[in-house]
């Protein structure tokens, strides 16, 4: 891929995911740009106990995770989105975001303005307030 051909688009288990997939579509689909869509999953993310019948089975917050990710990817195939990939990473939330948004072929990244911990409609949480700091790229809030 070209330098900076790829939107990063990061999203969380919430209602919201749908409104920055809605955006990254439409900014997509006018600047021909692929979409990348990414969760990553922290050592604080709500915890769901596993089953202990059945060690080797995914904790539910994986499970639920990959189900946000590809309903979003199939919404941008499905709007005709050139390439609309999706992974899921394993991390500190703001410091993988901010990583990934500074690669070379990200052209900049969309973030929702809060999380599933959406506590205050009139504020940007401070994951979004710390990619918008720390990122060499461009960052688009969406609220």
């Amino acid at each position: 891929m070209k330098n900076g051909n790829v939107i990063l688009v990061a999203i969380d288990n919430s209602i919201s995911a749908f409104k920055v997939t809605k955006y990254a579509v439409e900014v997509a689909n006018a600047l021909h740009k692929s979409l990348y869509f990414v969760h990553v999953i922290t050592e604080s993310s709500p915890k769901v106990k596993r089953n202990p019948r059945e060690p080797w089975e995914k904790p539910a917050i994986e499970d639920l995770s990959e189900f946000y990710l590809k309903e979003c990817t199939d919404i941008a195939i499905n709007s005709n989105v050139r390439h609309a990939f999706h992974s899921l990473v394993y991390g500190l939330t703001k410091t993988k975001l901010v990583a990934m948004s500074n690669a070379n072929n990200i052209a900049f990244t969309i973030v929702g303005a809060t999380g599933y911990d959406d506590i205050y409609h009139n504020r940007i949480g401070h994951i979004a307030r710390y990619i918008s700091s720390w990122s060499k790229r461009t960052v688009t809030i969406v609220r």
